[in-house]
């Protein structure tokens, strides 16, 4: 299971690091998984300079993103 979170409220970082000025937003990626009942948690952190202008939240379009991205993912696995 993995939850992602995304800020690009991130003037207070760039104002820290004057040479970060094209950092666009950071994220948090929080994964869990559990494996012969055993369960791990990973967090990773991000920074990124560009911003995501995708939307998908009208109608079924975030579902539709997710399958064709699946669709996607497995046909470069085979």
């Amino acid at each position: 299971e993995r939850n992602v979170w995304m800020s690009t409220e991130v003037e207070w970082l760039i104002e820290r690091h004057p040479k970060w000025k094209s950092i666009k937003g950071i994220a948090v990626v929080d994964s869990s998984r559990t494996i012969q009942g055993v369960t791990s948690n990973e967090k990773r952190y991000y920074i990124t300079s560009h911003k995501d202008k995708n939307r998908h939240r009208s109608g079924h379009a975030a579902e539709n993103i997710a399958m064709m991205n699946k669709i996607a993912l497995n046909l470069l696995k085979k």
